[in-house]
């Protein structure tokens, strides 16, 4: 049961890191997308349309720190066009998906990681191997809490230095 226990561990953290590296990778993606999409915006324009967006596109641009898009800069004195705006909010609410894609993930990496934890404690127990049961109890107790949970397994959330 306590190999069990370390393999099933061990199952959860490489599923966990492998969800966070999907999560860097797609929030990596959507901001070059972002910082693209806003230098074929300005490229489109007119040269005199393009002189008086410029400044406002590398403004936006900068708004971008460690891969996500920070909407608190993008509402500090940013002028936007009607197609700058369109740009933000697409790239906002695809971030946010990004971020619920995660989060589900993660839910039900631990869920699943919760029931077979439950159930190696029980075998545990059946087995007469008492002080291991209560080892993987504990263990439980430690773990119930998803987001302690997420922030605990596997590598650093690159999302946390922000």
């Amino acid at each position: 049961v306590a190999d069990e226990v370390s393999v099933l561990t061990k199952r959860a953290n490489d599923l966990l890191v492998a969800a966070k590296q999907k999560h860097a990778a797609a929030l990596a993606a959507n901001a070059q997308r972002f910082r693209w999409d806003l230098e074929a915006f300005l490229r489109g324009l007119n040269k005199n349309l393009e002189a008086e967006w410029e400044e406002e596109v590398v403004n936006l641009i900068q708004c971008v720190k460690g891969d996500r898009l920070q909407k608190h800069l993008m509402e500090r004195e940013i002028r936007f066009s009607e197609e700058m705006h369109k740009l933000a909010n697409y790239h906002l609410q695809k971030q946010i998906e990004i971020d619920m894609q995660l989060t589900d993930g993660a839910a039900r990496i631990h869920e699943a990681f919760l029931a077979k934890l439950g159930g190696s404690a029980a075998a545990a127990e059946e087995a007469g191997q008492s002080k291991l049961a209560e080892c993987i109890a504990e263990t439980l107790e430690n773990v119930e809490d998803i987001e302690s949970w997420i922030g605990d397994i596997g590598e650093a959330d690159p999302d946390e230095s922000e």
